[in-house]
């Protein structure tokens, strides 16, 4: 049973990963008008920030 709370853990850990790298990807392209008022790309940074915890919280517990 221990096992497979590892392999679930694993496997939300890559989706967590493959999220934070779309969510680096459109940081890396969002336009640079005004980024620092724009409500998209403040919730982008806090998102990423969100998905940075949650990976190192999956880290830790593997």
């Amino acid at each position: 049973m221990a096992e497979m709370g590892k392999k679930g853990k694993s496997t939300e850990k890559r989706e967590v990963e493959a999220l934070l790298g779309v969510i680096y990807l459109q940081i890396k392209n969002y336009p640079t008008p005004i980024a620092g008022c724009d409500e998209q790309f403040n919730f982008l940074l806090a998102e990423r920030d969100r998905l940075r915890d949650e990976l190192e919280q999956l880290k830790r517990s593997l």
